[in-house]
Protein backbone atom coordinates (compact mmCIF):
# COMPACT_ATOMS: atom_id res chain seq x y z
CA UNK A 1 0.00 0.00 0.00
CA UNK A 2 2.57 2.21 0.12
CA UNK A 3 3.82 3.04 -3.14
CA UNK A 4 0.53 2.45 -4.68
CA UNK A 5 -0.89 5.61 -6.74
CA UNK A 6 -4.33 4.07 -7.41
CA UNK A 7 -7.09 3.62 -4.81
CA UNK A 8 -10.36 1.50 -4.87
CA UNK A 9 -13.10 1.97 -3.00
CA UNK A 10 -15.70 -0.22 -2.86
CA UNK A 11 -18.87 1.41 -1.43
CA UNK A 12 -20.56 -1.43 0.67
CA UNK A 13 -23.32 -0.08 1.35
CA UNK A 14 -25.42 3.02 -0.04
CA UNK A 15 -28.62 4.66 -0.06
CA UNK A 16 -29.03 4.02 -3.38
CA UNK A 17 -28.42 0.34 -3.13
CA UNK A 18 -25.69 -0.17 -5.29
CA UNK A 19 -23.94 -2.01 -2.85
CA UNK A 20 -20.27 -2.87 -3.78
CA UNK A 21 -19.82 -0.19 -6.66
CA UNK A 22 -15.93 0.56 -6.86
CA UNK A 23 -14.84 4.10 -7.76
CA UNK A 24 -10.88 4.67 -8.45
CA UNK A 25 -9.21 7.45 -7.12
CA UNK A 26 -5.46 8.27 -8.48
CA UNK A 27 -2.84 10.01 -6.10
CA UNK A 28 -2.66 13.51 -6.45
CA UNK A 29 1.07 14.96 -6.78
CA UNK A 30 0.34 18.24 -7.05
CA UNK A 31 -1.86 19.22 -3.81
CA UNK A 32 -1.49 16.25 -1.52
CA UNK A 33 -3.11 17.57 1.41
CA UNK A 34 -6.19 16.96 -0.71
CA UNK A 35 -4.87 13.50 -1.87
CA UNK A 36 -7.81 10.92 -1.53
CA UNK A 37 -5.15 8.21 -1.95
CA UNK A 38 -2.88 9.52 0.76
CA UNK A 39 -5.41 10.01 3.32
CA UNK A 40 -6.88 6.54 2.47
CA UNK A 41 -3.23 5.32 3.26
CA UNK A 42 -3.59 7.37 6.90
CA UNK A 43 -6.80 5.69 7.52
CA UNK A 44 -5.86 2.20 6.78
CA UNK A 45 -2.52 2.62 8.82
CA UNK A 46 -4.56 3.94 11.78
CA UNK A 47 -7.04 1.11 11.44
CA UNK A 48 -3.98 -1.54 12.09
CA UNK A 49 -2.42 0.80 14.59
CA UNK A 50 -6.23 0.28 16.54
CA UNK A 51 -6.42 -3.16 15.90
CA UNK A 52 -9.84 -3.12 13.79
CA UNK A 53 -11.28 -5.88 12.58
CA UNK A 54 -10.92 -7.01 8.78
CA UNK A 55 -14.65 -7.17 8.43
CA UNK A 56 -15.27 -3.62 10.65
CA UNK A 57 -15.38 -0.35 8.59
CA UNK A 58 -11.74 1.60 8.90
CA UNK A 59 -12.79 4.80 9.34
CA UNK A 60 -11.89 5.15 12.88
CA UNK A 61 -10.32 6.99 15.66
CA UNK A 62 -9.63 7.60 19.43
CA UNK A 63 -11.78 10.02 21.57
CA UNK A 64 -12.08 10.12 25.42
CA UNK A 65 -15.45 9.29 26.81
CA UNK A 66 -15.78 9.99 30.31
CA UNK A 67 -11.58 9.89 30.82
CA UNK A 68 -11.73 6.97 28.74
CA UNK A 69 -10.18 6.08 25.27
CA UNK A 70 -12.26 4.47 23.03
CA UNK A 71 -12.46 3.67 19.11
CA UNK A 72 -15.29 5.03 17.41
CA UNK A 73 -16.11 5.33 13.77
CA UNK A 74 -15.95 8.52 11.79
CA UNK A 75 -19.53 8.68 11.32
CA UNK A 76 -22.21 11.89 10.14
CA UNK A 77 -21.98 13.41 13.68
CA UNK A 78 -18.09 13.60 13.38
CA UNK A 79 -17.99 15.28 9.88
CA UNK A 80 -20.96 17.60 10.93
CA UNK A 81 -19.47 18.69 13.67
CA UNK A 82 -15.63 19.32 11.83
CA UNK A 83 -17.30 21.19 9.16
CA UNK A 84 -19.28 23.57 11.70
CA UNK A 85 -16.65 24.17 13.50
CA UNK A 86 -14.87 25.15 10.43
CA UNK A 87 -17.98 27.08 9.10
CA UNK A 88 -17.81 28.96 12.68
CA UNK A 89 -13.90 29.82 12.32
CA UNK A 90 -13.76 30.26 8.20
CA UNK A 91 -17.04 32.15 8.05
CA UNK A 92 -17.45 33.49 11.62
CA UNK A 93 -21.30 32.06 11.46
CA UNK A 94 -22.49 31.77 14.78
CA UNK A 95 -26.23 31.25 14.45
CA UNK A 96 -27.06 27.75 15.12
CA UNK A 97 -29.46 27.87 12.18
CA UNK A 98 -27.11 28.39 9.62
CA UNK A 99 -24.62 25.98 10.90
CA UNK A 100 -27.21 23.31 10.71
CA UNK A 101 -26.75 23.50 6.99
CA UNK A 102 -23.31 22.35 6.67
CA UNK A 103 -23.56 18.65 6.69
CA UNK A 104 -21.68 15.79 5.37
CA UNK A 105 -23.83 15.58 2.47
CA UNK A 106 -22.29 19.43 2.14
CA UNK A 107 -19.03 17.62 0.70
CA UNK A 108 -20.54 15.56 -1.71
CA UNK A 109 -22.23 18.87 -2.86
CA UNK A 110 -19.33 20.91 -2.87
CA UNK A 111 -18.09 18.33 -5.25
CA UNK A 112 -20.95 18.26 -7.21
CA UNK A 113 -20.57 22.56 -8.00
CA UNK A 114 -16.93 22.38 -8.39
CA UNK A 115 -16.68 19.43 -11.30
CA UNK A 116 -19.58 21.05 -13.14
CA UNK A 117 -18.00 24.04 -12.75
CA UNK A 118 -14.50 22.41 -14.55
CA UNK A 119 -16.66 21.06 -17.38
CA UNK A 120 -17.32 17.61 -16.23
CA UNK A 121 -19.51 16.10 -18.16
CA UNK A 122 -23.07 15.16 -16.45
CA UNK A 123 -22.98 11.62 -16.53
CA UNK A 124 -19.29 12.24 -15.18
CA UNK A 125 -20.73 13.77 -12.59
CA UNK A 126 -23.44 11.16 -11.87
CA UNK A 127 -20.58 8.63 -11.80
CA UNK A 128 -18.31 9.32 -9.38
CA UNK A 129 -20.36 11.07 -6.89
CA UNK A 130 -22.86 7.58 -7.04
CA UNK A 131 -25.77 9.41 -7.95
CA UNK A 132 -28.51 6.90 -9.44
CA UNK A 133 -30.82 9.87 -11.00
CA UNK A 134 -30.52 13.42 -12.11
CA UNK A 135 -31.10 14.67 -8.81
CA UNK A 136 -27.39 16.16 -8.25
CA UNK A 137 -28.36 18.98 -10.69
CA UNK A 138 -30.76 20.44 -8.15
CA UNK A 139 -27.39 21.04 -6.38
CA UNK A 140 -25.66 23.13 -9.28
CA UNK A 141 -25.12 26.75 -8.58
CA UNK A 142 -24.23 30.18 -10.24
CA UNK A 143 -20.91 30.57 -9.19
CA UNK A 144 -17.96 32.96 -10.77
CA UNK A 145 -16.09 30.23 -11.85
CA UNK A 146 -19.05 29.65 -14.42
CA UNK A 147 -19.47 33.31 -15.23
CA UNK A 148 -15.29 33.17 -15.83
CA UNK A 149 -15.71 30.47 -17.94
CA UNK A 150 -18.54 32.18 -20.38
CA UNK A 151 -16.59 35.39 -20.46
CA UNK A 152 -13.68 33.29 -21.84
CA UNK A 153 -16.32 31.58 -24.65
CA UNK A 154 -17.01 34.75 -25.54
CA UNK A 155 -13.84 36.18 -26.25
CA UNK A 156 -13.00 33.03 -28.07
CA UNK A 157 -15.86 33.00 -30.40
Amino acid sequence: IRHAPILNIRWRFQKNNDNGQVISYYHNTKDTMFCVVKAAKRIYKRAALLKVDSDDPIAVFTEKIKSKKKVSYIDDKHICRVLREAASSIYNIKSKEELSKFTAHSIRVGACVLLHSQNVTAEDIQFRLRWRSDAFRMYLRNIIQLAVKHTEVLNNA
